[in-house]
């Protein structure tokens, strides 16, 4: 979701088929590209058992809040 002033990412969901492949890896590099071009941020959330946030982390967004519920994350 192009909120202007940074991107938001709402949902990506792969099957499990298709989880660990490089598919969402490519799909995240290429919306940090768009946005590193702009010079703006990329935010997202990941509710708490989730694994994604690690695979976000190692993309290297950062916890910049969180609730009882998710983590509120952000790359720039």
């Amino acid at each position: 979701e192009d909120k202007g002033s940074e991107i938001f990412i709402t949902n990506i969901l792969l099957l499990p088929v298709y989880q660990n492949t490089g598919i969402g890896a490519a799909i995240i590099k290429n919306i940090m590209q768009r946005a590193a071009n702009r010079k703006i941020p990329i935010s997202l959330t990941v509710l708490r058992p989730n694994k994604a946030k690690d695979f976000y982390e190692r993309l290297g967004f950062k916890v910049v809040s969180e609730d009882g519920t998710r983590f509120y994350m952000r790359w720039s």
